[in-house]
């Protein structure tokens, strides 16, 4: 089954962090993805 057309996978790379590949829902707010991804570091 193909994802939803609104989800995108991106590769996140932070400075002394492990490098990751996440979900991104083009749907949700900005700032609700940055944040989800900063509190998962």
């Amino acid at each position: 089954m193909a994802p939803p057309r609104n989800v995108v996978k991106i590769a996140v790379q932070m400075s002394d962090a492990i490098p990751q590949l996440i979900q991104l829902d083009q749907a949700k707010p900005l700032a609700t993805v940055l944040k989800e991804v900063c509190d998962a570091i």
